[in-house]
Order: C-alpha cells, then sequence, then structure tokens
C-alpha cells in the first residue's frame, strides 16, 4: 500500500556567536511531526567578505546526536564543509533523519576576530499520512 506524502520545504538553522579563535556549538532539533530529508549545507560568518567566493573563516562538525554519528571525520574548513561561495552542491542522495533527530553543530572561529557563524541544513520535511 502506497502512503501519502506532504512534503514542504524546509530550513533549520542556527547563529552560534565566538569569541576570537575561539569554538561554540548549538543543537538543531528536527520536528517530531515529520521525518526530514536533507538535501543541502549552507554556511557563512559576518567575518566572510561578500566579493571572495572562497572564504574560510571557521570549521565545522555536524554530529547526530541521536545515533552518535559524525557528518565528517574530522571538522571541516567552511569553504570545503559549505562549498565555494556557499554554493554547495546538493548531496547525490538525500539523507533522511526522523522526526525529533538531535544534531549538535560544532564551530571553531579561524578569523582570529570573532564572528557569528551561521549553519542551516536545507531540505524537505516529510509527513505520511
Amino acid at each position: 500500500m502506497n502512503e501519502a506524502k506532504n512534503i514542504f520545504p524546509v530550513r533549520y538553522s542556527v547563529a552560534i556567536t565566538v569569541l576570537a579563535n575561539g569554538a561554540g556549538s548549538d543543537v538543531i532539533i528536527f520536528d517530531p511531526a515529520a521525518d526530514f530529508e536533507y538535501w543541502l549545507l549552507q554556511g557563512s560568518s559576518d567575518q566572510d567578505t561578500p566579493t571572495d567566493i572562497y572564504n574560510n573563516n571557521f570549521t565545522l562538525q555536524i554530529t547526530d546526536t541521536t545515533t552518535g554519528r559524525d557528518f565528517f571525520s574530522i571538522p571541516q574548513p567552511q569553504v570545503l564543509a559549505c562549498g565555494p561561495g556557499n554554493r554547495n552542491v546538493p548531496e547525490f542522495r538525500p539523507v533522511t533523519f526522523p522526526g525529533s533527530t538531535r544534531l549538535q553543530v560544532k564551530v571553531q572561529d579561524l578569523s582570529g576576530q570573532g564572528s557569528v557563524i551561521t549553519i542551516t541544513l536545507v531540505g524537505y520535511k516529510i509527513f505520511i499520512r
């Protein structure tokens, strides 16, 4: 039996304030009423230069605390994790997380000036009826 799906675009974001060369973290908790289909990661810092498509002002690590799995084997620089000019290529295959999944987002400032770092996961909420 096929189940009908309602699919809605969504963005889950965190903004983390860090001191010069400091580290910080925050948690994203997905809506318990829907699965989240992850397609794209975006990230920026208020230290980014708009004309520089290769900004590299922070490192990033994301951990699914529900399962204990890391997105990356080691923290990734901004330019690798978020793509040049924040134009990351969508995932080849979307990753689906069940509702209520908790992702811990850890960042480390590389700018030496401190900053507000914003990380956004782009995808779809999937409601099954």
